[in-house]
């Protein structure tokens, strides 16, 4: 109050800059106030915190790691640079005997051999995340495949692993979860050898692009426990494989299709998927009204469902979802351009009660007027897409969508060039509102 009534220039800071100082101004206090060690629920948020304001040196992390002996679970996933051989042999000194758990996605800056060192000190590890990792080779599979315990392995775009890596994990562990998204070298070779995976529950081979329908059939009539299959992007993969995958395992509840081919016959069977729960169907080929309809009637647990760039798709087949889908909690109809605000259409009470995610960008014939139909909706809605809904996005639409969806936590209003006013006006538009109803509530 006083420096804005001596009207002296305020210092701005970056939300980056403040984030690091509150971290390391936790770190310090707890380390100066805390009698011997913090609790580990303390330690582990501590090192979340420095984690996310990428802040974390490799001094903090190995006091950190004092704090966390004999932890079961252990998360530096997105550390980038911050995590280095030091870092993981700190790990390896302190923490790592009770370890079942153990996430390193997205750390780039250790070596091959520090992890593999860290591997032979993990007994007990039983789930093993490594998305993007620097220094992940089959070398480092064959570490982490001396773990008899080993079900859960995430092996995302680490694009140097092969077929052998694969075929030595599925020999000797008892795999339930497996994610190779992106390894690009692995192919059909390496799924024949899931086959032998009897638990294996969750497998994702989401854009390697050399799997084909070859080993598929083996594999779901050996699997079939398997209730999660990614196939995003394997062009090679027909709709008549699909076909038989989806015939051998009616159980499944996650399924990703995402720019593959659709045909008649493959929706067709989309009735047996009554256990379904998410389904991607992103810019795949041969999506209609007519396969919404048939997910609609015969889809009744589905929560999530993708249909990001399908032009086909009309007011018909989105409006069936809307009625039929009860337990819906995200809608992606993103750049399907013959949507209108018609295909949100409900009797009263009928829009599923839970959809908290909504994404509708580029659908260019919505307006503003969908909001009185989504209405029912006001409390729960989190999340709401509209980038290009240049109808949607008028200066009495971003009014009304503030007023009737007051919980709103993430709105996207890139290049909705029919507004007439700056983003920076929008936001305050809605905090205002926000105060208006906070004082009315109290009142």
């Amino acid at each position: 109050e006083g420096t804005l009534q001596s009207k002296a220039p305020v210092p701005m800071r970056s939300l980056r800059e403040l984030c690091v100082e509150a971290a390391a101004l936790g770190v310090e206090h707890v380390r100066a106030s805390a009698k011997g060690k913090p609790p580990q629920g303390v330690a582990q948020e501590l090192l979340a915190a420095c984690i996310t304001s990428k802040s974390l040196s490799e001094e903090t992390a190995e006091w950190l790691f004092t704090c966390l002996c004999g932890v079961r679970s252990l998360s530096l996933a997105n550390s980038l640079t911050m995590v280095t051989d030091r870092t993981l042999d700190a790990i390896l000194q302190l923490c790592s005997a009770q370890l079942v758990e153990l996430d390193l996605s997205w750390c780039l800056s250790f070596s091959e051999q520090a992890l593999i060192r860290l591997l032979g000190g993990t007994p007990n590890l039983r789930r093993l995340a490594v998305v993007k990792t620097g220094g992940v080779t089959d070398a480092v599979v064959h570490a982490a495949a001396q773990h008899r315990g080993l079900a859960s392995v995430d092996l995302s775009r680490c694009t140097t692993i092969t077929n052998a890596a694969v075929e030595e994990l599925a020999t000797t562990c008892p795999l339930e979860e497996l994610n190779l998204f992106a390894c690009y070298r692995v192919n059909d070779v390496a799924l024949r050898s899931l086959a032998q995976c009897r638990r294996l529950a969750s497998l994702s081979v989401g854009r390697c692009p050399d799997v084909s329908d070859e080993c598929l059939h083996e594999l779901v009539s050996s699997c079939s426990n398997l209730v999660q299959l990614n196939f995003a992007r394997c062009r090679r993969v027909t709709a008549s494989a699909l076909g038989h995958v989806v015939t051998a395992l009616p159980g499944l509840q996650f399924l990703d299709l995402s720019y593959l081919t659709i045909d008649a016959t493959l929706i067709q069977k989309f009735a047996l998927l009554t256990e379904l729960r998410v389904l991607y169907l992103s810019s795949a080929r041969g999506v209609t009204d007519a396969a919404l309809l048939c997910i609609a009637s015969h889809c009744p647990k589905l929560e999530r469902l993708y249909l990001s760039g399908q032009r086909a798709v009309t007011d018909l087949g989105v409006n069936s979802i809307i009625n039929n889908c009860k337990y819906l909690n995200c809608l992606n109809i993103s750049v399907c351009a013959e949507v209108s605000d018609h295909a949100f259409d409900a009797p009263r009470g009928t829009v599923p009660p839970g959809l908290n995610t909504l994404n509708l960008s580029h659908c260019r014939k919505l307006t503003h007027g969908c909001v009185y139909s989504l209405g029912s909706l006001g409390h729960v809605l989190r999340k709401l897409e509209l980038s290009e809904c240049t109808r949607m996005t008028t200066p009495d639409g971003i009014e009304l969508i503030a007023n009737t969806f007051p919980e709103l936590q993430l709105i996207d209003l890139t290049s909705s060039s029919g507004t007439d006013r700056s983003p920076s006006e929008y936001l305050l538009l809605v905090c205002v509102l926000a105060v208006q109803r906070t004082r009315t509530d109290n009142n």
